[in-house]
C-alpha cells in the first residue's frame, strides 16, 4: 500500500517529487522555513522509502492521514515527473569557453611576470657587487631617455633611493604590439596609450618606489664626460629658448630605434611605417580614402584595381599581423559597405627570406602561409624591393633575378630597425673598440655601455656584446685543469660551469643536464675532456648565442633588470648578468586566428590561440582602464564592425 500524505495542500501549489539531497540542500541554504517548501518537504517524507531513517520517521508520523485536492485523494503516484534539467544554450557555453580561455591567458601573463620577479631572489645570492653611485645631490639622479617599454619598466621598479627624471618627445606610453589593430579600426588609438606620468610609476607596491619627473622634450646630445644631456622642445608650442641641459648621475638610454629602409629609393616619400599612433591613423585614413575614391561613379575598373591594391613589405610579426588585420577589415567590413568593389581589392606581402615569420618555428610559418593563401593574400618570398613609387612597388626575385612591379596604392614598410641619430652620434663619440654595431650601442651583460661610465642602454637602441668562449679555450682549459693532467674530469667540468657561466650566460645550456652534456662531448669515452673535446664544447656553446629580438618583451625584461641592478647598488647586493627569458611569442594573423610559440608548451595556431593571445595582452596592460577599454574595443568591433569614418 502506498502511504498517503497527511497535509492538505492548497490547490495552487504544484505537486512534485523531490529527491532528499535536493531538499537537504535547500534546507541548508536557509530556505526550508518557507511555507511552500515546508509542505513539499512533508509530501516528500511521506513518500520516502523506509531505508531513509530521517525521512522514514517523518513518514511514520503522518501515515494515518491523507491529503485531498479538489475533492480527491492524492498519492505520490499522481505527482508529475520532475522536469529535465535546463540545457545551457550553445551561445552560453561558447561564452563560458571564450571567457575561460581569456582568463587562462591572463593568468599565464601574470604567472610570467611573477616568474620574472622571482629572479630578484637569485640576484641576491650570486653575481658581482657594484659600488653605490656617487652624487652631489640628496639622491642620485637617474635620467631616463624614452617613454617606451624599457623606460617605463625601469622607472616603475626603481626604489625610492633615486631621483628619477624622464625625457621623451611623447608624453604617453604606447602599447606597440597592438598597433596593427589600431591601423584598421579594430582598436581605438586612445586604448593603446597611457599618460606617461601614470605609466612611469606603480599604483600599488609593497616597497616605496621612486617619484618621477617628466619633461616632454627630445634628447639631441649626450656628453658622457660631463654627464649631461642636451634636450629640445619639438612640440608645436615652444618657449623662446627650446633647448636646455640636464645633468645626471646615471643615464638610461631607451629611446628606441627607427625603421631601416636599406637605402631603398622612395620609401620615405611613398611608404608608411608602423611604429607610432600617427602611423596607424595615417594608414587607416588612407585605406578608407582608397575605397571611397574607388566608389566614385567615374572611377574606371582599372583605376579601382589600382586603388584597392595594398602591399606590405616585411614578413616579420608586424608585417604579418598588419596583413592579416587588413584582410579581415576588407572582407568583414569594407566589402559589406562597398559590395561592388569586392572583386577589385588585393593584398600582397613581400618577404626577403624564403618564409614569413622566419623567427618562429617552421610549423608556424607553414600554417600562416597556408592560411594567407586560402584567404587570397599573395605572398612574394625570396624577393627584394628595389624601389617604391606612388602607384607600385618594384620587386626583384632573388632566385631568378627577374624584376617586376606590384601595383600598390598603400605600401606599409616593416623590414627591421636601425639607430636613431642620437644613438649614432653617441656611439661614434665612444672610443671603445667594441662600438661597431650599426643597430645600436653595445653594452656588456649588465646593460652598461662600453666606453662610458654610468650610462646604460636597453631596448631597441642597444646590443649586448657577444663574448665568445672559443677564443679563450686555452686559457680556460689551463685554469680549470686543477690536477694538470691535460684533461678536465667531471668534477672540474662542474666547477667550470658553476664559475664561468656567471660571465658567459651561453654556458647555462650545459647547467641543466651536466652529466648528459659531459658524456656527449666525451667522444673518446675515457671519462674526461681533452683540449680538442673542450674546444668543441665551447664552440657549441658560442653557437647558441643569438641576437635578442627587438620586441617589447626583451625591452621590458631589460628595464626591470636594470632597475634591480641599480637598487642592488644602493644596498650592496650582488647582481648577476642579464639573462633573457623567452616567455613565448604570439602573432595575430587575422580576426579569427593567431599563432604562438611558447617554450614550455610548444607551438599552435587557431581560434583557441587567439583567445589566449587576448587574455595575455589584457593582462599586460599597465592600467585597469586600458585593459577595460581594450576589451570593449574588441567587443564593439565584433558586434558593430569597425568604424570607417575618416577623422
Amino acid at each position: 500500500m502506498q502511504r498517503l500524505l497527511s497535509v492538505r495542500v492548497p490547490h495552487h501549489l504544484p505537486l512534485r517529487r523531490t529527491a532528499v539531497p535536493a531538499f537537504v540542500g535547500k534546507l541548508s541554504r536557509g530556505v526550508g522555513g518557507r511555507r511552500r517548501q515546508g509542505l513539499e518537504a512533508e509530501r516528500h517524507f511521506g513518500a520516502a522509502p523506509a531505508s531513509a531513517p530521517f525521512a522514514g520517521a517523518v513518514a511514520r508520523r503522518h501515515s494515518s492521514t491523507s491529503s485531498t485536492v479538489s475533492g480527491r485523494t492524492v498519492t505520490d503516484e499522481d505527482s508529475p515527473p520532475p522536469p529535465p534539467p535546463p540545457r545551457r544554450s550553445f551561445f552560453r557555453r561558447l561564452r563560458n569557453w571564450v571567457v575561460g580561455l581569456m582568463v587562462v591567458g591572463a593568468m599565464a601573463g601574470s604567472a610570467a611576470m611573477l616568474l620574472m620577479d622571482s629572479e630578484e631572489d637569485i640576484d641576491k645570492r650570486d653575481g658581482e657587487v657594484f659600488p653605490p653611485i656617487h652624487t652631489n645631490h640628496r639622491k642620485p639622479r637617474v635620467v631616463i631617455v624614452g617613454s617606451g617599454w624599457g623606460a617605463v619598466s625601469c622607472s616603475r621598479n626603481l626604489s625610492n633611493d633615486y631621483e628619477v627624471v624622464m625625457v621623451s618627445p611623447r608624453n604617453y606610453f604606447l602599447f606597440t604590439p597592438m598597433l596593427p589593430l589600431s591601423a584598421v579600426g579594430s582598436m581605438e588609438s586612445r586604448s593603446l596609450a597611457l599618460p606617461i606620468r601614470s605609466a612611469a610609476k606603480r599604483s600599488f607596491s609593497f616597497q616605496p618606489k621612486a617619484s618621477v619627473t617628466f619633461y616632454e622634450a627630445a634628447a639631441i646630445g649626450i656628453d658622457h664626460v660631463k654627464q649631461t644631456i642636451t634636450c629640445t622642445d619639438l612640440s608645436e608650442v615652444k618657449p623662446i629658448n627650446p633647448e636646455f641641459t640636464l645633468s645626471y648621475d646615471y643615464l638610461v638610454l631607451a629611446p628606441g630605434a627607427q625603421n631601416n629602409t636599406f637605402g631603398t629609393p622612395g620609401v620615405y616619400e611613398h611608404a608608411h611605417f608602423l611604429k607610432a599612433l600617427e602611423d596607424a591613423r595615417a594608414i587607416r585614413k588612407e585605406i578608407v580614402d582608397s575605397f571611397e575614391t574607388a566608389n566614385l561613379p567615374n572611377t574606371t575598373a582599372e583605376e579601382k584595381r589600382r586603388l584597392l591594391s595594398f602591399c606590405v613589405v616585411g614578413g616579420g610579426p608586424t608585417g604579418v599581423e598588419f596583413a592579416g588585420e587588413l584582410n579581415s577589415f576588407i572582407h568583414q567590413d569594407l566589402n559589406r559597405i562597398f559590395p561592388d568593389l569586392e572583386p577589385f581589392s588585393s593584398i600582397t606581402l613581400v618577404q626577403s627570406r624564403d618564409h614569413i615569420l622566419n623567427t618562429f618555428d617552421e610549423k608556424i610559418s607553414d600554417y600562416t602561409e597556408k592560411k594567407f593563401l586560402q584567404e587570397g593574400i599573395t605572398l612574394k618570398t625570396n624577393s627584394r624591393v628595389k624601389e617604391v613609387t606612388d602607384h607600385s612597388v618594384v620587386v626583384m626575385d632573388k632566385v631568378t633575378k627577374v624584376t617586376y612591379e606590384v601595383p600598390s596604392s598603400l605600401t606599409v614598410w616593416s623590414t627591421g630597425i636601425q639607430r636613431i641619430p642620437l644613438i649614432a652620434n653617441f656611439t661614434n663619440s665612444l672610443s671603445h673598440p667594441s662600438q661597431t654595431n650599426r643597430i645600436g650601442v653595445t653594452t656588456d651583460h649588465f646593460m652598461q655601455v662600453l666606453g662610458a661610465d654610468n650610462v646604460a642602454a636597453i631596448g631597441d637602441c642597444s646590443s649586448i656584446e657577444r663574448r665568445l668562449l672559443f677564443s679563450k679555450y686555452q686559457e680556460l682549459f689551463e685554469e680549470f685543469d686543477k690536477d694538470v693532467n691535460g684533461q678536465i674530469d667531471l668534477d672540474e667540468f662542474q666547477h667550470f660551469i658553476e664559475v664561468v657561466s656567471q660571465r658567459y650566460p651561453q654556458l647555462k645550456v650545459y647547467g641543466k643536464n651536466i652529466m648528459h652534456e659531459f658524456a656527449e662531448m666525451d667522444t673518446s669515452g675515457d671519462g674526461a675532456l681533452d683540449q680538442e673535446e673542450f674546444k668543441e664544447l665551447l664552440k657549441k656553446a658560442d653557437n647558441s648565442v643569438k641576437m635578442l629580438p627587438a620586441t617589447a618583451q626583451v625591452a621590458s625584461q631589460q628595464g626591470k633588470y636594470l632597475a634591480r641592478y641599480l637598487n642592488h647598488r644602493v644596498v650592496g647586493h650582488p647582481t648577476i648578468p642579464f639573462q633573457y627569458h623567452n616567455l613565448g611569442s604570439f602573432a595575430r594573423i587575422g580576426d579569427d586566428a593567431a599563432v604562438a610559440e611558447i617554450p614550455s608548451l610548444g607551438t599552435g595556431g587557431g581560434l583557441a590561440v587567439l583567445l589566449a593571445w587576448k587574455g595575455v595582452y589584457i593582462s599586460e596592460q599597465l592600467s585597469f582602464k586600458n585593459a577595460f577599454m581594450t576589451f570593449l574595443d574588441w567587443q564593439s568591433a565584433s558586434v558593430w564592425g569597425r568604424d570607417i569614418s575618416r577623422l
